[in-house]
């Protein structure tokens, strides 16, 4: 049922706050229901950032409930939306009357103008050669050549707001600790206790370190084999 994750995470992180109660949607003299879902927001916002700045091997792996995939096609321009599209990993691009697509470099935005006007000689779109770039800019994406495409993005999609009713925090269960750490921090970040947001981002820290090298291990043993 939808909502049922989210109002287990509000209990977990009752217990962990020290201030228990017997379902995650009950309020407690300390901390209501609806403050602890933010804190699991926010915490779990804190968390994707750390993992992007710190732990970008293991994005995938503890996020892969988030990432996906769409095929669409662009406007005539060569521009895509990007609703729903929090971080962008790959995407391919073909003309519509060509069978097979061609992954397309991601480029800067600062480099964005050199490649469309031609003055960068490294990333030169081209039609023929099958030659394609696409950049995130001014709240769209941007292909080169500026021409209609067939599009298989590969992204991470938004999180919504969780709620007790809809919108489950989509973790593994295996990580669900670190989250509580993040969304802990928060809480006590609010109430300007800072020892209690250094132990509980260390205990946080350690857990991830821990599955990196994990993570490495297996794949110097997937290299051997």
């Amino acid at each position: 049922m939808a909502g049922e994750i989210n109002k287990e995470l509000s209990r977990q992180l009752a217990i962990k706050l020290q201030d228990p109660v017997s379902s995650g949607e009950q309020d407690t003299t300390r901390i209501s229901a609806l403050q602890r879902l933010d804190y699991l927001k926010r915490g779990m916002y804190r968390f994707i950032r750390v993992l992007w700045n710190s732990y970008p091997k293991l994005t995938r792996t503890v996020l892969s409930k988030y990432i996906t995939y769409k095929v669409v096609t662009s406007n005539k321009s060569g521009q895509i939306g990007i609703e729903g599209i929090v971080e962008l990993y790959s995407l391919y691009l073909k003309r519509l009357n060509e069978e097979t697509y061609v992954k397309a470099r991601i480029i800067d935005p600062f480099d964005f103008l050199d490649v469309m006007t031609g003055q960068n000689n490294l990333y030169v779109p081209d039609l023929e050669a099958r030659k394609f770039f696409a950049c995130e800019i001014d709240g769209q994406i941007e292909l080169l050549p500026a021409v209609e495409y067939g599009v298989m993005l590969y992204y991470m999609k938004t999180i919504p707001y969780p709620t007790f009713e809809a919108n489950d925090i989509e973790l593994k269960e295996q990580f669900w600790d670190i989250l509580m750490d993040y969304a802990a921090s928060e809480h006590y970040l609010d109430i300007g206790q800072l020892d209690f947001v250094q132990s509980f981002k260390a205990d946080a820290a350690e857990q991830l370190q821990l599955l990196l090298l994990r993570k490495q291990e297996q794949e110097k043993h997937d290299e051997k084999n």
